[in-house]
């Protein structure tokens, strides 16, 4: 109900936010829980520090370039119980510095994996990826799952010109042509990345903010309703992630219009509609460039 009403005050004053109307903030991440499956089916199942280190070890074993005997009996063991073992699996794939060998393994283990709520795992795994051919591995698992988010680590790995940029070229081309494939299940995923914009930890916070911005334009919609949130670090971390995304952003402009009435927010709505660039807005970023805020001046370019 609070939403609806920021919604109407925008609408009653032919689209421009009355600088004196105060922008009215609602409980939105706890009413998305409440609507969406949480956690996705994926993750349900236990990552006790035992199992943890239980399925590390096995995925170690199971993540050598050559498959040894060994390596498909431990891969063997985590695919007989997928539902248990798959917690675990992503776990491990999310520790930033983990060996090569255990990425690897993960990443076989995930290779018949359909469920789209696993895209944001992958999407991270690409932010700290440094072997060229597991981030091929990666976007193409991306890719099948109906996600581009992998695009630019495959730019990269074509760019440099090593042994895995024929293979990158190949993913490149097999990579969906259509959007982002609409769920349920990403959709909770989604908004489990926009709370941890509300994380006291600050890798948590930057994890989230990489995966958001390249998950356009379901997180972009996502992240229009979190513009509304009454935690002001989801609200501002969401702003920033809006302005990574750029003009695909532009599904959001009516929501990040709001904040420009809101003096925490209005320098951070600026930059994101300079980004947009939508002309309906230009006179609005003008009239910026001489707000007597110095952080909107600079926003807007002046």
């Amino acid at each position: 109900m609070k939403r609806i009403l920021a919604t109407l005050l925008l609408a009653g004053c032919g689209g421009q936010p009355p600088a004196s109307a105060p922008v009215v903030y609602g409980p939105v991440l706890a009413e998305a829980r409440g609507r969406l499956p949480s956690p996705p089916d994926v993750l349900r199942g236990s990552t006790d520090p035992e199992l943890l280190e239980e399925v590390r070890g096995l995925l170690e074993a199971a993540g050598p370039m050559r498959l040894t005997r060994l390596g498909r009996s431990a891969l063997g063991s985590l695919t007989a119980d997928r539902d248990r073992h798959r917690p675990s699996v992503l776990a491990v794939l999310a520790i930033p510095d983990i060996g090569v060998e255990p990425r690897r393994g993960a990443l076989r283990f995930l290779e018949e994996e359909t469920d789209q709520a696993l895209i944001p795992y992958l999407v991270l795994r690409m932010k700290y990826e440094t072997n060229e051919d597991l981030s091929v591995s990666t976007a193409a698992l991306l890719g099948r799952l109906g996600s581009r988010a992998g695009q630019p680590g495959l730019d990269e790995v074509v760019r440099r010109g090593g042994s895995a940029a024929r293979a990158a070229a190949a993913a490149l081309a097999a990579l969906p042509t259509s959007s982002l494939p609409d769920t349920p299940a990403l959709r909770a995923a989604i908004w489990q990345q926009v709370a941890a914009l509300a994380s006291p930890q600050l890798r948590h916070v930057d994890d989230a903010r990489f995966v958001l911005a390249r998950l356009a334009p379901l997180s972009t919609e996502i992240l229009g309703e979190a513009l509304l949130d009454e935690n002001r670090y989801v609200r501002a971390h969401s702003v920033e992630v809006l302005h990574r995304q750029g003009p695909s952003a532009a599904t959001a402009r009516d929501r990040v219009r709001l904040l420009l009435a809101d003096p925490a927010h209005r320098a951070g709505a600026v930059r994101v509609l300079a980004r947009i660039a939508d002309p309906l807005d230009a006179g609005l970023i003008e009239e910026a460039k001489s707000d007597p805020d110095p952080e909107v001046r600079a926003a807007a370019g002046g």
